[in-house]
């Protein structure tokens, strides 16, 4: 009803499925980039921005608070994911961004992110649905930006956020200090307990059998 403003002109039933969320993956084929950093030892900071259109100053700033984290979080190793469709330029800015840091990982791309997720200590993303849905798969501790562009993705984000499911980052939040210290926080806060339990991931489970029952129904004359 908030984010679909014609429902009212609607005149059939309506049906709350739960939202359409990815499975884990029981045996993920993994390269051997994956096997190695997935077996690192260290806890993991995860910063994903999807396909890499969108989140370079995400990103930016990451690697920009990297030294920090390094000073405050040793423990910590930041693992950067780009996005395979990062524009060629921005990639070659953060890789040279990056040299000599060696507590960070920088790629472009893991058909694994999922089994990231489950491993890291913190997750950052950008607040897209897919993503947001891995989050909440996972239950990995979390911070995302939405994008002030989306409506749907800032409400969405502010109402888990009042749940204590997720942190929020805000634009003015991408300078490096003030990244690092949200990092810090997020990495060092103790979360009520299980705010994932009210959310209903079996969305596509529930349509299919929603979908069933319609088809069962017998038909008047």
């Amino acid at each position: 009803e908030e984010s679909f403003p014609a429902v009212s002109d609607i005149h059939c039933s309506i049906h709350y499925t739960g939202f359409v969320a990815q499975s884990l993956s029981v045996e993920p084929v993994s390269t051997l980039e994956d096997i190695a950093d997935l077996s690192r030892n260290q806890p993991m900071i995860l910063v994903s921005v999807g396909g890499g259109q969108l989140g370079h100053d995400l990103l930016e700033a990451t690697v920009a608070a990297s030294p920090i984290l390094a000073e405050r979080l040793p423990q910590h190793h930041p693992q950067v994911f780009t996005g395979p469709f990062i524009p060629e330029e921005k990639l070659r800015s953060l890789g040279k961004a990056a040299i000599g840091q060696t507590n960070l990982t920088l790629r472009k791309f893991t058909p694994q992110l999922l089994a990231y997720m489950q491993k890291a200590h913190l997750s950052i993303s950008l607040g897209g649905y897919n993503t947001t849905m891995n989050l909440l798969r996972t239950e990995v501790n979390s911070i995302i930006l939405p994008s002030n562009k989306d409506w749907e993705q800032t409400v969405r984000a502010e109402k888990l956020e009042k749940m204590g499911v997720l942190d929020l980052l805000h634009p003015e939040d991408l300078q490096p200090k003030q990244l690092a210290d949200k990092i810090i926080q997020a990495v060092e806060k103790r979360s009520r307990a299980n705010p994932f339990q009210p959310l209903d991931l079996n969305g596509a489970e529930k349509t299919r059998s929603l979908l069933q029952a319609l088809l069962e129904q017998p038909v008047a004359a």
